[in-house]
């Protein structure tokens, strides 16, 4: 029995490998080279990997990669200033629906902790604070797939992914990096947007990332979501989020989510809005701040929209490209 148990872990082992090997291809397919580790004081180094320097460390990230996952987990993902938060809020009201258990006046970054982050009240690894948890548990991350926990990768628990045009990524992250206390601000948008491009702002090169779960997109247990979508039809895409969950919801229940987690009540709610955040400058920019599609039309000029088509558009993998299909829209001639 034991002989055989140690095959069936080895056959899993074997398919975990070939999946990351396969994320490995395409992102390099994708990528023409690795980014630089630069010495840029607010970023850490992990794995080729850059994230916040001091909300990231070392400590938190070792218990990352063998962390006991359960089966009804929820991680949500993504690349940052792609929706993540509004994603997060949906799913936690989504479970507490049926798990009340989940206490929805508690703020969002306590219902579902940074997971790969020094937790900010209790200074230790945020993952050792998920541990302690009760079922459903809900985190938030930004990780590479390559560096999720292993047992995640090997399809225990479950994994969403939400995804969002790049352009409107970049400039949604400048106004970040403008209000955070932390990081490194840029001069001016365009300067900003070429270090996005090289990779050299925290959690690295947006294509790397993205390809990285689209590679594993057949994974029975991840899905992915577009930011566009959520804005278009925000309604089926809670009932895609609902199905995924095996949270069975009525109706009624499912649109007094849906208006809950609008733009406009989220803004609203200090659960939520980071207002009470210490790291934050409101006074430069509010944490939500448009929360529209195609924003990058207003900052863009013909030449940064060129050099994102090249640098983005050209080498992404063509079915990635077609998922994604919000890049190619025409811009403003400057």
């Amino acid at each position: 029995m034991d002989v055989s148990l140690r095959s069936v872990k080895e056959i899993l082992a074997g398919f975990r490998d070939r999946y990351n090997e396969q994320a490995e291809v395409l992102m390099s397919e994708t990528k023409s080279e690795s980014p630089v580790a630069t010495t840029s004081p607010d970023m850490f180094w992990y794995k080729q990997m850059p994230f916040p320097a001091g909300k990231v460390t070392a400590e938190s990230l070792s218990g990352v990669e063998g962390f006991p996952v359960r089966a009804d987990d929820v991680f949500v993902s993504s690349y940052p200033k792609s929706g993540t938060t509004w994603t997060l809020e949906l799913v936690s009201r989504i479970l507490a629906a049926k798990h009340p258990e989940i206490d929805l006046e508690l703020p969002l970054n306590e219902r579902a902790p940074y997971f790969e982050f020094v937790h900010p009240k209790r200074n230790i690894p945020a993952c050792e604070v998920f541990k302690e948890m009760a079922s459903p548990r809900l985190a938030k991350t930004h990780l590479a797939y390559s560096l999720l926990p292993r047992e995640l990768q090997e399809k225990r628990g479950r994994l969403i992914y939400i995804a969002r045009n790049p352009k409107d990524v970049a400039v949604s992250f400048f106004f970040h990096y403008q209000a955070s206390t932390f990081l490194n601000r840029s001069p001016d948008f365009p300067s900003f947007a070429r270090r996005f491009l090289d990779g050299q702002v925290v959690f690295g090169e947006w294509l790397a990332h993205v390809s990285g779960y689209w590679a594993q997109r057949r994974h029975p247990r991840l899905l992915l979501l577009r930011y566009e979508d959520m804005k278009t039809d925000l309604v089926g895409e809670a009932a895609k989020i609902a199905e995924f969950l095996e949270e069975d919801l009525d109706s009624r229940t499912l649109a007094t989510i849906v208006e809950q987690c609008s733009f406009t009540s989220m803004k609203e709610n200090p659960l939520v809005n980071w207002s009470n955040v210490k790291t934050w400058n409101h006074e430069v920019s509010p944490f939500m701040r448009q929360g529209e599609v195609k924003d990058w039309l207003r900052h863009f000029d013909a030449t940064l929209n060129r050099e994102f088509e090249e640098r983005i558009a050209a080498r992404m993998a063509p079915e990635l490209k077609d998922w994604l299909c919000t890049l190619f829209c025409e811009c403003r001639e400057s």
